[in-house]
Parts: structure tokens; sequence; C-alpha cells
């Protein structure tokens, strides 16, 4: 590893001669003459020459990007948020539901001199760190760190690591002072005696480093600069250093310990989104007033970083933006604006030419899994494609850089480029798709790979197939988040199609889904009207089978097909008889699959439905103490277990983990379920959701207790996973034995909420029941009795699924009297 240190010691040692080593000279006695300082030997006079020639430098840079001028209207101030764990102990709600603090004190007063700002990619890190470099310069100089240095350390030479960093900073910063000769033409600096004064700048702690271009860097010279600067933290002396970067990773170069030990060094900063407030401020509302719902919904990136938000204010500016309704519309009107001319509206023929091989080029990359939004390590694509393409790029690439206008979308290093946001790559790989004649293999592979889900979006948007034909397409793949994203991108497709769609993602959570809450709206009865019964038939088959099957639209998917032989699906639920449905023939094959082990594999089935039986009799509901209140239930047996992971990937064969920081592993609990998905679910095991009064009894027995394993006596260790016990994420379903109900079930209190059943509940109330408490509610939350409600469609981190059989289990109570 290369020691920073010693490299500064010996550029030091090579610029200070040791007076020890001077020859004395005798002068008379009483005569001492007046040394004359030579200015490049003055730190006080580099600096303040540094900074004047350097504000003038990075305010023309400014003001090429922004033009004059700084206020709101003009560039959106970034608001820097607090992403350091609280020195106090958090709850775990706070931990999970993380609202980070915005940063209010000035960065010089944080906890220490090394600040990680991390932020992707559009994000205005770089015009941040300028301005603050020029914010810093128009002030008065400070006596701690006067002498602000912005450096891109993407420009270093690959595979040098630290060790280019020193000859390039000294450089760059005499560059600057250097200036000074322009004006006084007359001055002599010896720019030995100058990098001297840097050198004993740098070690006296004199410079405020602004580090760009970090994520940009080769991993393996990513890692050597985070280690000597942060980790090892000796390479820039004692100097403050403000690093920005998009997340990325070090690869196998960073072991987590490292990675940890940097992270407990630096304080940690993130640029919050674009609020609402920033952008009326930023957009001509009048412009994109009619655009604006259907934009935040459908594309809330395109609102909340301010690349993409300037490519709304540039065209609004420029009166370009009527009659842009799709993202690539907005797109295409951006592209041809950076191109057009005085004479053309539209890009000349070269232009043409260099922007069909840059689409050509993006798609290239794609199919080989080069796709910039997930990169992580390794970022950016090799230089040497343009040049393998041949001189007809020469108005895109020319003598070893980006021209411009390309640099608008593209930012490179010496050896590497970009786009300067990911979705640059998937529009022009769309636009390239939407020109390949043989685009429908490839719609069809990758319709529900949600790494393409941009990309084809933007297809949609430019290709000239008809939009029912691409609808159409991903019906009969499955593809239905597709299809809904789809429509907002094209303007003629079918009323029968778009109330299809509707229907089958009716049921999404709406804060992970709100593009789709309008959906709600749409009529069964105007579905039904506008298909005609034999299309809808073999769509719902279709939907149900097991490789096209998507879990969080199932329950759309029923409703629609037991609407066909007129059956209240809402009706079913509410009085949970499932006696019609389990009769229908087209929903055989649906409803045995868990019993077919040539489908799945049956003894990971029954393994984690294993059941126990709940004895018929009595017990206490809720505080009903008198016997004369007490329920009478029948016989009825349900799970043992929470439904687990690996359950779950038996039933959804492309079973995601939604929220896999918190459950991760196949013995843990399945969580972010919500009750559509868990009613389906439960349907496909030939069970369904227990009701209240089912739970309850399960979990407590008949002697009203407070908790499945009795009385608790304090805190309790080894019964349950409550927010108590600071765990932090849910636990296998087998571990917390001493903590089983009286009937021998496990986690009948915490791990993680159960949706539950009220009869008829929909007459009064569109809540759920969930009982049980979980990882993140507190021990009293986990009460046998503690009820708690959430909205059906909401996909919660506590909230799982238990299952129990079909007959219901309690007694009418005229039933119970008579007996």
């Amino acid at each position: 590893m290369i020691d920073s240190g010693v490299i500064l010691n010996q550029l030091y040692e090579k610029n200070c001669m040791s007076e020890s080593k001077d020859i004395p000279i005798l002068r008379p006695e009483g005569d001492v003459p007046e040394v004359q300082v030579r200015p490049e030997e003055s730190p006080e006079w580099v600096i303040a020459t540094y900074r004047k020639h350097r504000l003038a430098q990075v305010t023309a840079e400014l003001n090429a990007v922004l033009g004059d001028g700084r206020g709101e209207e003009v560039y959106i101030e970034p608001v820097l948020l607090d992403m350091n764990p609280k020195e106090h102990r958090q709850s775990l709600q706070e931990q999970v539901f993380h609202n980070p603090r915005e940063v209010t004190e000035n960065l010089l007063d944080v906890k220490t001199s090394k600040i990680m700002l991390e932020a992707d990619s559009g994000m205005g890190k770089t015009t941040f760190l300028k301005i603050y470099q020029e914010r810093l310069l128009q002030a008065e100089a400070t006596r701690e760190y006067p002498m602000p240095v912005y450096f891109d350390l993407s420009l270093l030479p690959e595979g040098t690591g630290f060790h280019e960093f020193y000859p390039e900073l000294f450089r760059q910063i005499m560059a600057v002072v250097l200036l000074e000769r322009e004006e006084q033409p007359d001055l002599e600096i010896q720019e030995s005696l100058l990098e001297r004064t840097v050198n004993r700048l740098v070690l006296t702690g004199q410079l405020l480093f602004l580090l760009d271009g970090f994520d940009r860097l080769l991993p393996e010279d990513r890692f050597q600069i985070y280690f000597d600067v942060v980790v090892d933290g000796d390479a820039l002396r004692d100097n403050f250093v403000l690093i920005a970067t998009r997340p990325v990773g070090f690869g196998p170069f960073a072991t987590t310990s490292i990675v940890k030990r940097g992270q407990d060094s630096t304080f940690r900063t993130a640029i919050q989104p674009v609020s609402d407030i920033q952008r009326r401020y930023y957009l001509p509302s009048s412009s994109i007033k009619a655009q604006a719902e259907k934009f935040q919904l459908f594309y809330p990136e395109l609102f909340e970083n301010p690349l993409l938000l300037n490519m709304i204010r540039s065209l609004a500016d420029n009166e370009k933006l009527e009659g842009v309704t799709s993202r690539t519309q907005l797109y295409r009107a951006w592209v041809d604006e950076i191109f057009a001319d005085e004479k053309n509206a539209k890009p000349d023929a070269e232009i043409q030419e260099c922007l069909k091989t840059l689409e050509d080029i993006s798609l290239q990359l794609y199919r080989e899994g080069h796709r910039q939004r997930q990169q992580d390590v390794e970022t950016g694509f090799e230089l040497k494609i343009f040049e393998d393409r041949g001189a007809h790029l020469k108005k895109l690439y020319a003598e070893g850089r980006i021209c411009a206008p390309f640099d608008r979308l593209i930012q490179s290093t010496p050896t590497r480029w970009e786009f300067r946001h990911p979705s640059f790559q998937e529009y022009f790989a769309g636009q390239a798709l939407a020109r390949d004649a043989d685009w429908e293999p490839v719609l069809r592979e990758h319709c529900r790979d949600d790494s393409w889900l941009n990309l084809l979006q933007f297809f949609a948007g430019t290709t000239s197939a008809s939009a029912d034909i691409l609808i159409d397409i991903l019906l009969e793949e499955g593809a239905l988040f597709l299809a809904g994203h789809v429509l907002a991108e094209v303007e003629e497709v079918s009323e029968s199609h778009r109330l299809i769609v509707g229907q089958l993602l009716k049921y999404q959570c709406p804060e992970a889904q709100p593009q789709f809450t309008k959906n709600r709206l749409v009529k069964l009865a105007a579905v039904l009207d506008q298909n005609e019964r034999d299309t809808l038939q073999t769509l719902t088959r279709n939907l149900l089978k097991r490789d096209k099957r998507d879990s969080r639209i199932l329950f759309g998917v029923l409703e629609l097909l037991l609407a066909l032989h007129k059956i209240d699906w809402k009706e079913v639920i509410d009085s949970q008889n499932f006696e019609a449905v389990l009769a229908l023939p087209d929903l055989q094959e649906f409803l045995n699959e868990h019993l077919d082990s040539d489908t799945v594999d049956t003894s990971i089935v029954n393994k984690w439905t294993e059941m126990v039986t709940v004895p018929a009799g009595k017990f206490i509901y809720q505080d009903e103490q008198d016997e004369e209140d007490q329920i009478e239930m029948k016989e009825f047996s349900i799970m043992k277990f929470l439904a687990t992971n690996e359950l779950c990937q038996q039933y959804d064969p492309r079973f995601q983990f939604r929220y896999p920081k918190y459950s991760w592993e196949k013995d843990q609990p399945v969580i972010g379920i919500n009750y559509y998905e868990a009613t389906v679910f439960a349907l496909w095991l030939g069970l369904r959701l227990p009701t209240e009064t089912e739970w309850e009894k399960t979990s407590r027995g008949n002697d009203g207790r407070d908790y499945p394993w009795g009385e608790a006596m304090g805190y309790q260790t080894g019964y349950c996973n409550t927010a108590d016990f600071v765990v932090g994420h849910t636990n296998a379903v087998t571990d917390f034995e001493e903590g089983i109900s009286p009937y021998g079930c496990f986690d009948m209190a915490g791990n993680a909420w159960e949706w539950c059943v009220q009869l008829h509940s929909s007459q009064f109330t569109t809540q759920k029941i969930v009982r049980g408490g979980s990882w993140l509610n507190y021990l009293v939350n986990a009460k046998c009795h503690f009820r708690n409600s959430f909205d059906p469609a909401e996909r919660h981190p506590g909230v799982g699924v238990r299952c129990t059989t079909l007959p219901l289990a309690e007694v009418e109570k005229e039933d119970s009297d008579d007996s």
C-alpha cells in the first residue's frame, strides 16, 4: 500500500534545505539587513492570489452552466440530510422509517473534518461543490482552512491510486497562482519556491479539499483513496475533506470492517430530493400544470432530480412543452432542443447519424448487462467503444474527448464515459429497440424484468406498433405492471384494454404504487361490458398459470374470473364462504397445484403448512370474563408457523423479498404481504385467513391469558421477538419454542402481525385487522387481545400471514343457546 505521507515528506525535503547546511555569512556587528521575502514564499500571498484567480475561474464555470445569478429560479439549492446514526438510542420505528434531519449547521462545524456526500446522478453534486467553493472564496478568508480547492479525482491516471494525487494537486494550484503573471508581467515567480509554499500549506492544514468524481474511479483506485483518505486518515493531513460521490461499493477490495471504519470516521450526508417548494420557485407553473400530476405519479424521478427537472424548465422557457404528455416525448423534445440550431429545429444529418449510433451502443450495452442504473462497483463504459464505431462519430467523440453539445448527455474521464443520468441510456436504448424490426421477442423476454422497465417504456412511447398489440403481448406474458406504465406512454389505446389493465392493477399498495391508485375507480361492470367473455376467460386462466403468475395482481384476476360466473368476490370475502369458488372448473388447476409434486416441492409445502388442532369449546374473547359472554367455537385447525419465504416461493416462482433487510432467510416469515395477496395465497393452499375469534382462541387458549405462554414477568427474553429486545429484524419461525401458544403455535406474539378477518366488515370499514404484534412493535402490542389495523392494500415490513382451515369455526349464538 502506498504511503501518501512518505510522498508528502519527500516533496517537503526536496524543497526545504536545512539551515545547518548553509554557509554562514559574517556581517559587521549591528548591521542587520532587511530580508526581502519573495511573494511565492509567503503563504498569505499564495492563499490570497489563489483565492482571487480561482474565484474568477469558478464563477465563470458556474455562469456557463447556470447563467448569471444564483437565485431560486435559476439554481435549486441542495438540502443536505444527516445520514449518521443518532448518538442516542433510536427506536426500531425510527431506524426502519428513517426521517433524517436537515443539516443546518456550517459544514466546518460538524464533528469531524471528513465529510462524505452521497447522491445519485443528476442531483447536482459537482455544482454544489463549486458553488460551495465560490461562496468560501467570496467571503473573507478564515484562519481555519482559508484555501478551498476543488479537485476532480476522476482525472487521475488509472491504476495509480493516491500516488499521483499530490503532483497533480500542486500542478493545478500553481497554475491558478501563476495567472498573477498575466496581471503583473514584471512579476518573477520561481515555481520551485511556489511548490514549496503550497507543500507547506498542505502540511500545516490550510486547505479545504472538495473532492469530486470519486465514483468514476476504477474500483481498485477508489478503494486505495478511500483507505488512505478516509480509513487510515493521514493522507491529507489535517486538512478538511468533503468527498462527493454516488453510492458505490469497492467490490472485493474492501471488507465489511474497513467500510465500517470509514463510515465511523466520516460525517455522512445526502442530498434531499427536490421538494414541492423548490419546484414552485424553479418551474413556471403555468407551463407544466397540465402534465404535473401524471409526471409526478408515473415519473417521480423527473420532479425529484435537478438535472431532469432542468429538462422541463428548459423546454418550458422555450415554449416547447405544450403537447408533451409522456416521458418519451419529453426526452425527445429535449434532445432535439440540444442539437437544434438557428436554421433547423431538428438535428442535422451528421448529428442524427451520431445519435443513431449512440442508440445502438446503448442497447448493445444494455443487452450485455452493462446498465448504468444498476452499476454499483464497476462504473462507466470504455471510450474505446466510440473509436471502434468509426470516424462518422467525429461530432460526438474526437481527439479523446466528448464533443459539445453531446457533453450535455455524456461525461467522461480520460478513458471512460457514462451518461449524465441513467435514464439517458434507457431512452436511447429504447429508441434503438423501436427501430428493430425484431422487437417482439425482446419485449416478451424482458417484459417482467424490472431492470428493463424504463427502457421498455421508452420503447413503447416510440414504436410504430399499435398500443393494443403491445398491451396484448404484455397481458399474455403476465407483465401487468409494465402494461400499466405503457398506458402512460401511449395515446391511442382502446377503452377495453385500458379497463382490463386497470382492473388487474386495482389492488396495489397506494404508497408503493401510487400511480395505480386511480384504478380503484374502474368498475367491474364496465370491464365486462367492453370485453368479450371468451377473451376475459382466456386471459384470467392464463394469468393463473404458474409461468405467468404475479401474486400482486391475483386478487383482481379472481374478482374478474368470478364475475364471469356471476359470483361476487367481495361477498365471498365478507362471508368467508368459499364453497362456490372451490367448485369452479376454471380454478381447479390453481387450487390443486400445492398438492402436485411435479409442480411444487410438496415436502416444503407440507413442512411449513403443518397444522395444529384447536378443540371445540368456549373461550374468553377480549375482556369478556362472564361465562355467558364467552364465545363458543367448533374444532378447527390452524398453521403451526407463520407463512415463510420458502413457502411463498413455492406459490409464486417470481416471488421477491419485499423487505430483504428484515426478512431474508427461507425460514423467516414473509413480510410486506398485503391483505389481498394473503387472501389468494391462503386459497392456493386450500385454506383461508383466520377470523379474529379463531386467531385469539389459538393464541390465548380458554383461560384468558395475556400472552400465549401465560403472563409476562417483566421483559422476559426467549419468548418472542418484539421491539423491546431490539433484534432489528424478523426471526426464524421455529426459534421461540418457549413462547408457543396453548395449542402449539409459534410466534403468535411478535415476529410479524397476522392478517385476520372480520366477518361482513365491508359494511362499516375499509380497514383490515391484524393481530399478534411484530418485531417492530413493543411487547404490550403483542398481547393476545390487542387489535391493530392496516389498509388492506398496504405492504408493511411488520405484517405477515398465517392460514386456517376453510369451514368457519365460530358457532352462531342461536345455535350455541339451543345446545
